[in-house]
């Protein structure tokens, strides 16, 4: 079926980032890359894919390069990572 797959990080505001993105991959390979931000802190990404229920798999990678990066779940609960099954096949 087709699943709304989202993710986000935040890495802690006092942190010295150089560059920070974000990337949804099927099946081993990059599907889809979120936000690429050469400063900031927190990267999205979000679309809808076709997984056909058995073989197929979702993962996401982030790439954040900087000083003192520390990713952050709390206060904002910006860390996550999140499916749906939005329709069937």
């Amino acid at each position: 079926g087709y699943y709304q797959i989202n993710a986000g990080l935040s890495v802690e505001t006092s942190a010295s980032i150089s560059r920070a993105l974000i990337s949804i991959y099927k099946n081993g390979a990059e599907y889809n890359r979120g936000t690429d931000m050469p400063t900031g802190n927190g990267v999205f990404v979000g679309d809808v894919i076709y997984c056909n229920g058995t073989t197929d798999y979702i993962e996401v990678y982030v790439y954040a390069t900087g000083t003192s990066l520390v990713v952050r779940a709390q206060p904002y609960n910006l860390t996550f990572f999140s499916g749906a099954l939005i329709r069937s096949a």
